[in-house]
């Protein structure tokens, strides 16, 4: 099995190894090896996040590395690597970069870190800047919300006052459709989010004033933020098809993250494949976004195949009373899907790598049926694709076999780890998934 989240990392300074001094004291080779004075930045995966309290649109964005060291061993104490503007949906792009020494000619990133020595993820942020107030800066992830900007990720007075904020100049006061902030940057731009709720509140309408713009109330603020969170929990999840078989496949992940995946079964004329993009939540409605769309017509993005272009569906949508069968409303038309059951300490339920990039993006589920899916994002050498088959597991040996019904990922994925003779063994804790004691996945 090719395992696509093992990144290879690229060494980004081509002439390094001829920039090699004498060893002398610091260790190094005088023949010319390798010193660990000289040092390589690479990104290895470009990523996207998205901002949402609702879907956070319109805010400049930078990321900020911290603690950079540079050939000749001085430290950069910051680094901006990448500026943006958030799209409508509160997407914006990052990187995952890394810094090791001249020694690591291949790096290897696995599910539990970087592989060699002297060698780290470079530490680093995301810097908001709404109409020129600048937001704390928060760590690197693919969600960002109010909460981020806490330091216990929890809605304490930094998060509400930031929340105050981005609610108060949405653009067209409707926060059902999501906050898009536009306008000119205020002359008085300086902010203390950390300050009480009435210390912010005074300064914060003093800024507001120069624009005529009044300070969202913080009760009404605090009720939003949390039933915006709480839409994003209660639909997380795989939701499938209540008669899901090998003849007729379909399978919707939403992930927390404001991610999903959309994998399904085609036929003649649509094939077998994936969607995998972003959706955003708004007064009833789901917009899905697809970054990848290789499946045609069939899916919740109707994209012609080759088409790289694809243009958002928005559908409507409700959750039952028990939050286990979810109805998407296209027009006229509905259809209902349950919810895939995830059972702790089982390998049931669906599951993506500890170390999780874009780039190399994989989803795995297991169903109570004996059904498995299993969706990748491919390389130069393989296919974005799929797997859907049966699986078969040794309760005693923890031996998996896959048996396989549709393959469109090329090389990668279970079955054709089998197939070249590899024996696929799992263990499961708790919400960790261990293939062959290396291979670290999580319960989503």
């Amino acid at each position: 099995m090719q395992h696509h989240y093992k990144l290879i990392l690229p060494l980004t300074i081509a002439a390094l190894a001829s920039a090699c001094g004498s060893g002398g004291d610091d260790g190094g080779d005088s023949s010319g090896g390798s010193s660990s004075k000289y040092v390589y930045m690479s990104t290895y995966s470009s990523e996207v996040g998205r901002f949402v309290d609702s879907a956070v649109g319109g805010v400049e964005y930078c990321q900020v590395l911290f603690n950079v060291r540079n050939l000749d061993d001085s430290i950069d104490a910051e680094r901006i690597d990448q500026c943006g503007i958030t799209d409508s949906d509160g997407s914006f792009s990052y990187t995952l970069s890394v810094q090791g020494t001249e020694d690591l000619i291949n790096p290897v990133l696995d599910g539990d870190g970087l592989q060699g020595r002297q060698s780290a993820i470079i530490d680093s942020a995301i810097r908001f800047n709404v109409r020129g107030i600048q937001l704390p800066d928060v760590p690197v992830d693919q969600l960002i919300t109010p909460l981020s900007f806490s330091a216990d990720n929890s809605l304490d007075q930094t998060a509400i006052n930031v929340a105050r904020l981005l609610v108060s100049l949405d653009s067209n006061n409707n926060l059902e459709d999501g906050i898009y902030i536009s306008g000119d940057d205020f002359s008085n731009n300086i902010l203390d989010f950390g300050a009480d709720s009435e210390v912010f509140a005074t300064a914060a309408q003093v800024t507001l004033n120069e624009a005529e713009l009044t300070l969202a109330a913080e009760d009404e603020v605090i009720t939003h933020v949390n039933e915006s969170l709480s839409n994003l929990t209660q639909l997380a999840g795989t939701w499938v098809f209540a008669n899901n078989s090998q003849q007729s496949f379909v399978q919707v992940s939403l992930f927390s993250d404001g991610t999903y995946t959309h994998i399904e079964k085609g036929d003649e004329i649509d094939p077998s494949g994936m969607e995998w993009g972003s959706y955003t939540l708004n007064n009833g409605e789901i917009t899905f976004k697809a970054y990848t769309d290789n499946n045609g017509a069939i899916g919740l993005i109707d994209s012609p195949l080759g088409s790289t272009l694809t243009t958002p569906t928005t559908l409507g949508y409700s959750l039952s009373e028990d939050t286990n069968t979810l109805t998407l409303v296209d027009g006229n038309e509905s259809f209902d899907l349950v919810r895939a059951a995830n059972i702790t300490d089982s390998i049931v339920g669906t599951w993506k790598p500890k170390y999780k990039t874009r780039a190399y993006y994989i989803s795995l589920s297991f169903f109570e049926n004996g059904l498995y899916s299993h969706g990748e994002l491919g390389d130069a050498d393989e296919p974005d694709g799929i797997e859907i088959g049966q699986y078969d597991l040794n309760s005693s040996t923890g031996r998996l076999i896959p048996t396989l019904y549709v393959d469109t990922n090329g090389s990668t994925g279970l079955s054709d780890a089998v197939n070249e003779g590899e024996v696929l063994t799992v263990e499961v804790n708790g919400d960790e998934l261990t293939f062959n004691g290396e291979m670290v996945f999580v319960r989503q």
